[in-house]
């Protein structure tokens, strides 16, 4: 009852031995979401759900996942900002020394912006923070998530194939 709809890339790089974090751009601004923020979270969601698909697009199977996503123990949730506009979302939690880096979609208006590139070296900075050794992350076979990956040393593990439900 389920056939391939597509691929992914499983990216993984050492957290120790990633590539040099870029110069800085003034222009973006890296943010932790405070968890305690119901505005923070609320922005969040907006923003990672525009970033993957369009405002009124978001499938209903997912609209709840943006939601609970923040709320996951161990899970941290941050924002990039271009001229203090909120442009991309994206999320990383740490267990047993493996950072899981997620969700990091730029809003259309801010693609190409380096918001999604400052998001993965900002994860990157907060996984080896907390202890980790290893980084894992996915992304479609040569899109412009997979080319900010490698930049920052991430190499593909595997290609995993993506199942959907056949109605």
């Amino acid at each position: 009852g389920y056939r391939v709809t597509g691929f992914e890339q499983v990216m993984a790089c050492r957290v120790g031995a990633r590539a040099p974090r870029p110069r800085p751009n003034p222009r973006l601004e890296g943010r932790v979401v405070d968890p305690g923020s119901e505005v923070g979270l609320a922005e969040w969601v907006r923003i990672a759900g525009e970033g993957f698909f369009s405002p009124d697009r978001v499938p209903r199977a997912l609209e709840g996942v943006f939601e609970l996503t923040p709320r996951l123990p161990g899970t941290t949730v941050l924002l990039a900002l271009v001229d203090g506009e909120p442009a991309a979302a994206a999320g990383v939690t740490v267990q047993h020394g493996l950072a899981a880096l997620f969700g990091g979609a730029a809003l259309p208006a801010f693609r190409r912006s380096g918001a999604h590139g400052a998001l993965l070296a900002e994860r990157l900075d907060l996984a080896a923070r907390a202890g980790a050794e290893w980084a894992t992350a996915g992304a479609l076979p040569g899109s412009g998530s997979q080319r900010n990956m490698e930049r920052r040393g991430f190499r593909v593990a595997y290609t995993r194939p993506v199942l959907g439900k056949t109605l």
